[in-house]
Formats: structure tokens, sequence, C-alpha cells
């Protein structure tokens, strides 16, 4: 997987190489532990915006295949 840009402005991009038929869970939590966002990913590329949100740190968590993995994002 890939997140980009980071450090970003508002936006950021989420790039998934194979995303099994289940799917990838996905949260954005806050600096504080608070979830944003919390979905399934189906899609090899999906968009999100961080311009609702306060804060310059956020924590992208990944679960796949009962595999977790955590990425933090810089708001600049």
């Amino acid at each position: 997987y890939r997140i980009y840009p980071n450090p970003t402005s508002d936006q950021f991009s989420i790039q998934i190489d194979q995303v099994p038929p289940m799917g990838v869970w996905f949260e954005l939590v806050n600096s504080i532990g608070q979830i944003l966002i919390q979905q399934t990913i189906f899609e090899s590329l999906s968009k999100f915006s961080l311009a609702k949100y306060d804060g310059n740190l956020f924590i992208v968590i990944f679960s796949v295949n009962s595999k977790i993995i955590t990425q933090k994002i810089i708001r600049k």
C-alpha cells in the first residue's frame, strides 16, 4: 500500500496494489485516539480529505487478512 502525499495539506490518497475480494478495513484516527473515518476499501485508489478535522497528526490503520498495518499522516 502507499499513502501520498505525506505530509499533506488536506487531501491524501491510499493506493493498494492488490485489494482482496473482502476488501481492506481502514480507519483514520486522530492524535487522541478518536476514530474519524471507518470503512472497508474495495478499490485500488481511494481519496480522503482532512479538511473537517482538527489537528496535524493522524494515524491510518489497515487490517488485511488479520494483519494490522499503521502509518502516520502529517498535515502541514
